[in-house]
C-alpha cells in the first residue's frame, strides 16, 4: 500500500512537468527527461523515483545529502523537449551526486539527427545545475566514479566534434565541485575521452567553482564561448579551450598538462588568473593573449605560433602616489606613463589618469586605472630555441599646476606596488 501511494505520488508529479525516468538495461543507464526550469529533477527525486519502480540504481543518503548512481546518467533528449536538473539547494546546501558511469547531458538539437525546421528559433536547453548562482553558501559536487571502470566521463552538447552546431546541452556550475570520486581521474584511461563541454551553441558557466583531476579537455566548444570566474582548475589535461573566448577573470591553474589553448576568433583577455606547476600555460596560435593582472611564475612556459603575429602580453595595474617636497598628497595631479619603445597590444592599455584627495590614481574597481604593459613574449627565432621575452620601461610623470615630477626606468612587475611621485616647482 506504502508503495502504491509513492508510485500514485510520483506519477501526478511527472504528469504535471510531463517529466520522466527510464531505465535502459542495454545501456546501463537511467534517462532522465521532460522536467522544466520550474520542476527540475534533483537527486532526491531521482533516488524517489528509482525506489519506486525497483531498479535499486540510486540510493540517497539524507543525513549526507549524497546520492549515488550506480550507473551511467542521461539528461535531456533532442526530440523537441527540455530537461533541466539541480544539484544542491538551499534546502540540501551540500548535496553530493556521484555517478558510477558515464554522465552526458545531450543537445537539444544535433546535427545529422533533427531538421533546419526543428532548430530555427528554438530556445529550449537541457540543463545540468550544480550549486545557486546567487546563494555561495550551496556548496554542491558532482563526482564521477571510475574504479574498476576506468574510462567514464561527462559530456556536454554533442559528441559529433568542434564543427558540430549542435545547441542547447548546458552546464551551469556555481561554487560547486566537478572531480574524481576516487583516484582514477575523469576520462583516464579511455582514448576517445571527450572534453567536459564539446561543441555546439550552448551556455557554459563556471563561478567559483573546483574543477580537479579531468583527463581530457574541461572546455572545448566550437561555436560558444563560456564563463569562467574566480575556478580552480586543478590535474586537469587541457583546462579551456575554446574557439570564440574572449575572457578568463579570476582563475587558477595548478598542476594542469596545458591551463588553456587560446581560441582563434578573438583575443583572449586572462584578468587576475594565477598559473602554478603546469607543463604549458598557454597555447597561442593565431591572435594575442592579454594577461592583465596575472601571476604566472614563468611567462615563457607556453607554446607560440611562429607563423602569425602571435604573443602573450602581461600588462599591469599601477597606481601613482603624487606627493610634494614634505610628502603631503597632491590631489588633482595629472599622470601620465610613456614608453620606451612601442608596445604589443596598446589598445587594452591605460596612461593618464588624476589623482585623488590622497594624491592617488584610482584602483581598478572605481575605473580610470592606469595599466600598463610589463613584457611580452613570442615564438622562438628557431625552432627549438627559446621564446623571445621584451621587458617594457616606462617613464611616469605627474604635473600639478608648476610642479612636476618625473620617474624613469620603471617596469611594473606586482599589481599591488604603488609608485611615488614627488612633484617640485621647476
Amino acid at each position: 500500500m506504502k508503495l502504491q501511494m509513492v508510485v500514485t505520488a510520483l506519477v501526478i508529479a511527472a504528469s504535471s512537468a510531463c517529466a520522466a525516468v527510464e531505465y535502459l538495461p542495454e545501456l546501463d543507464a537511467l534517462w532522465v527527461t521532460d522536467y522544466p526550469a520550474a520542476y527540475p529533477c534533483t537527486p532526491e527525486l531521482l533516488a524517489r523515483v528509482d525506489t519506486a519502480r525497483g531498479w535499486g540504481k540510486v540510493a540517497y543518503d539524507e543525513a549526507a545529502q549524497s546520492c549515488t548512481v550506480a550507473c551511467s546518467l542521461l539528461i535531456g533528449r533532442n526530440d523537441g523537449s527540455e530537461t533541466w536538473f539541480q544539484v544542491g539547494s538551499a534546502q540540501r546546501p551540500r548535496e553530493t551526486l556521484i555517478v558510477s558511469g558515464n554522465l552526458r547531458v545531450y543537445s537539444t538539437w544535433l546535427a545529422g539527427e533533427n531538421s533546419e525546421d526543428m532548430r530555427a528559433g528554438r530556445s529550449r536547453v537541457n540543463r545540468l545545475t550544480l550549486g545557486v548562482r546567487d546563494d555561495p553558501s550551496v556548496h554542491a559536487s558532482l563526482l564521477i566514479d571510475n574504479e574498476g571502470r576506468a574510462g567514464c566521463t561527462i559530456v556536454i552538447g554533442g559528441t559529433s566534434g568542434y564543427g558540430s552546431e549542435n545547441q542547447g546541452g548546458d552546464l551551469c556550475a556555481y561554487h560547486s565541485t566537478i572531480a574524481p570520486a576516487g583516484k582514477v581521474r575523469i576520462g583516464e584511461a579511455n582514448a576517445r575521452s571527450r572534453p567536459i563541454a564539446l561543441g555546439g551553441k550552448s551556455t557554459v558557466e563556471l563561478i567559483g567553482c573546483t574543477v580537479r583531476g579531468v583527463a581530457s579537455t574541461v572546455f572545448g566548444a566550437a561555436f560558444t564561448a563560456g564563463v569562467f570566474e574566480n575556478t580552480r582548475f586543478e590535474d586537469c589535461g587541457t583546462a579551456i579551450s575554446g574557439t570564440y573566448q574572449e575572457h578568463v577573470r579570476g582563475c587558477s591553474f595548478v598542476n594542469c598538462t596545458t591551463a588553456i589553448v587560446a581560441g582563434s576568433r578573438h583575443p583572449l583577455k586572462l584578468e587576475g588568473c594565477r598559473f602554478e606547476g603546469n607543463e604549458r600555460n598557454w597555447v597561442v596560435q593565431y591572435l594575442p593573449v592579454i594577461a592583465i593582472d596575472c601571476e604566472a611564475g614563468a611567462f615563457d612556459r607556453g607554446t607560440y605560433s611562429a607563423e602569425r603575429a602571435t604573443f602573450l602580453v602581461s600588462k599591469r595595474h599601477v597606481r601613482v602616489r603624487v606627493v610634494d617636497e614634505q610628502g603631503r598628497p597632491v590631489s588633482g595631479a595629472q599622470v601620465r606613463a610613456s614608453p620606451a619603445a612601442d608596445v604589443a597590444a596598446p589598445e587594452f592599455e591605460l596612461r593618464q589618469a588624476a589623482t585623488d584627495a590622497d594624491g592617488l590614481t584610482p584602483v581598478p574597481e572605481a575605473g580610470g586605472a592606469l595599466l600598463l604593459s610589463e613584457l611580452v613574449i613570442r615564438a622562438p627565432e628557431a625552432e627549438g630555441g627559446e621564446p623571445q621575452r621584451t621587458d617594457y620601461v616606462w617613464a611616469i610623470e605627474a604635473r600639478a599646476g608648476e610642479r612636476v615630477g618625473r620617474v624613469e626606468a620603471y617596469t611594473p612587475r606586482s599589481s599591488a606596488e604603488a609608485v611615488e611621485v614627488v612633484v617640485t616647482a621647476q
